[in-house]
């Protein structure tokens, strides 16, 4: 069929499909997902391009790197942005009951059915369903999975009706799929299904770069709710959060963010300040971030004065605008636009 049209089932004529390119910067606007690194920007245009495509998309990443951000800026990026989005955490509902919550049951069905209820699939009919943790799923409840993936059908706990539903499905692991594969903890067709399309998001210490805008996206929001003055963090700051490993990733950057603020409010941030919350036992410098050198007893860990240490970034620096505040902002071209209400890191 010739590029850029479409064959209608009941008449056999072909149509023409105008396909509108995504702007980048709505889908940050939308998703909440906020950076200027080669691994962001790679995201963003790979939700770009995958977004239009009734397709199963599988997300990849370390805890707090943003997943639930990365379905919801496909959702609304979608056809079905009209439709729901429907999140379901795999691994906190337990094996017993997963069946019933996915797929719903019938009244009688069980003890304690006491009426009959719709599953997530149903509530997220004609939008999205995002599968967070897929890799905690019980085995048994996979086959239903692949079949209400791969054919849209179902059946309730305890009905004997088959139903079905127009859902578009993202998954979401921090695991590795392929290596539960091959010990047989997870069905690998299920698997092969799931990852037509991947989107793997990058741990927070191969982007240092983006640590700057974060910074400052979640000050001025936190400080926005919180009625407070957001000063900023002094460039000693941000360089000694970028010598940082990151275990938690954005998740992690966010909450040391909003505690040092609710600690020193109407403050400018110094790396004095950013010693109690990051401690010896979980400061870890990488070796292509900017690195601490030159420290003597006392300058690194709980109650060391990070700023008597000689800190130097491997080359040239790209300017540290976080500690501006919104005048910062202005300095990059624009405003930070508002994502209150937007969903923390997955």
């Amino acid at each position: 069929m010739p590029c850029g049209t479409r064959r209608s089932l009941s008449s056999g004529r072909c149509s023409r499909i105008i396909t509108m390119p995504l702007d980048l910067e709505t889908i940050q606007r939308q998703s909440g997902i906020l950076g200027e690194s080669e691994g962001i920007q790679e995201v963003l245009q790979t939700i770009a391009q995958i977004a239009p495509i009734d397709i199963s998309v599988l997300v990849t990443g370390e805890s707090g790197t943003g997943k639930e951000m990365v379905a919801k800026a496909l959702h609304k990026a979608s056809r079905r942005k009209f439709g729901p989005l429907v999140t379901v955490n795999c691994g906190a509902i337990p094996a017993g009951i997963i069946e019933s919550e996915l797929f719903g049951h019938r009244k009688g069905s069980f003890t304690g059915a006491e009426e009959t209820r719709k599953g997530y699939f149903e509530a997220a009919d004609e939008g999205t369903i995002f599968l967070d943790e897929i890799g905690e799923t019980p085995l048994e409840t996979q086959v239903k999975l692949l079949r209400v993936i791969e054919q849209g059908e179902f059946m309730r706990v305890g009905d004997n009706a088959t139903r079905r539903v127009d859902v578009r499905v993202v998954a979401a692991t921090n695991q590795d799929l392929g290596e539960k594969t091959r010990r047989g903890d997870f069905r690998q067709d299920l698997y092969f299904r799931l990852k037509t399309v991947t989107v793997n998001l990058p741990p927070l210490r191969e982007h240092p770069v983006d640590i700057p805008l974060l910074v400052e996206r979640f000050g001025l929001e936190f400080a926005t709710r919180n009625d407070l003055a957001f000063k900023g963090f002094a460039p000693e700051a941000i360089r000694f959060l970028k010598a940082y490993s990151w275990p938690g990733n954005v998740r992690e950057l966010k909450n040391v963010v909003e505690s040092i603020l609710a600690l020193n409010p109407d403050e400018r941030i110094t790396p004095e300040m950013l010693s109690t919350q990051i401690t010896a036992s979980g400061y870890t410098a990488s070796q292509t971030l900017p690195v601490v050198v030159d420290t003597p007893p006392g300058t690194v860990g709980p109650g060391a004065d990070p700023a008597a240490a000689a800190v130097h970034p491997p080359g040239p620096e790209r300017p540290e605008t976080a500690g501006h505040g919104a005048e910062g902002a202005g300095r990059r071209g624009g405003p930070i636009p508002s994502l209150a209400g937007a969903p923390g890191p997955a």
